[in-house]
């Protein structure tokens, strides 16, 4: 899409899911400028926020959105989170300074700290005080804070796969993973772990439900796959979709029904673990654009976010 100056406006493209009733029908909803949508989080099914670079906020259930201000410039932002009334936005100040930055009153004022590092993905906050933020780290480190980010630890596991950790998600203080390209890590709240994923590669969006039922999305080198774990990360079987696509972000709202989103468009929905290939259904988006993220705040309402044309 070209824009009256002549310069390439880039959007993102979001999708709400009408009712699973309707067969899982997707439409597309809205598109704001700015660039990739990397992050989202959805409050309740009305208030929501994306990031793409800037931030953006809605509370109509993504009809309308507006910027949230960042009060800072050269803020490249992916990651986005939301617990106790505060938003939590995790990237990078070009060029090189990784930050965290929190705000209580929609971006009137933030507070920030800088963990040390230069590119940051994604970030989780299980409260105010533990916090996990992974990204574009050297050997697959990511910084874990206890204290609401006073002070942020080096986690190195000896490595998890790629150039570094991916996405980060958990279900309390005591229970949050995070991915890397071929494992991921678990904190059960007093000690981190790595735990190898058999069979995965380029590994990206983690699910969990509790300290035992946990999803993580990626490919094995040829097709898409969802990776499932019903015993803490002690096994894993995979689960391979009939397209090459790599899968980006998974989420479930209990422990039967859940979606997964990636490259391409596709989407898969499940009602009974998603722990076979038959246990998952192919939806439409109406597009072939990449979707890089999803968040559902019940079985009626899901958003999932991606890139669109140019």
């Amino acid at each position: 899409m070209k824009i009256a100056s002549g310069l390439t406006a880039i959007f993102f493209t979001l999708f709400l899911l009408i009712s699973p009733s309707f067969g899982g029908v997707w439409i597309r909803q809205y598109a704001v400028a700015g660039g990739n949508a990397a992050g989202s989080f959805f409050v309740n099914s009305t208030e929501g926020y994306v990031a793409n670079n800037a931030l953006w906020k809605t509370t109509r259930r993504g009809t309308t959105w507006e910027a949230v201000p960042l009060g800072i410039a050269n803020y490249v932002l992916t990651g986005v989170h939301y617990v106790n009334s505060t938003l939590y936005s995790a990237g990078t100040a070009v060029p090189a300074a990784g930050l965290i930055r929190s705000t209580t009153n929609n971006g009137t004022t933030w507070t920030q700290t800088a963990p040390g590092d230069i590119l940051y993905y994604d970030t989780w906050f299980a409260n105010s005080s533990n916090a996990v933020v992974a990204g574009g780290i050297t050997g697959g480190d990511f910084r874990h804070t206890t204290d609401g980010g006073a002070n942020w630890n080096a986690i190195n596991l000896g490595g998890l796969g790629g150039t570094g950790t991916y996405n980060a998600h958990g279900t309390s203080a005591s229970n949050i993973w995070v991915s890397g390209s071929t494992s991921v890590a678990k904190w059960n709240g007093t000690a981190w772990s790595a735990i190898v994923v058999p069979g995965g590669a380029n590994l990206s969006g983690i699910h969990a439900e509790d300290a035992n039922n946990v999803w993580v999305v990626g490919n094995d080198g040829t097709n898409g796959c969802v990776f499932k774990t019903t015993d803490g990360g002690t096994s894993w079987t995979k689960v391979a979709f009939n397209t090459t696509a790599t899968i980006k972000d998974i989420w479930f709202i209990n422990l039967l029904e859940g979606w997964a989103v990636g490259n391409g468009g596709v989407i898969f929905h499940t009602t009974n673990g998603g722990g076979t290939t038959a246990g998952w259904t192919a939806e439409s988006a109406e597009t072939i654009n990449n979707l890089l993220s999803v968040h559902f705040t019940d079985a009626n309402n899901g958003w999932a976010v991606g890139t669109d044309g140019i």
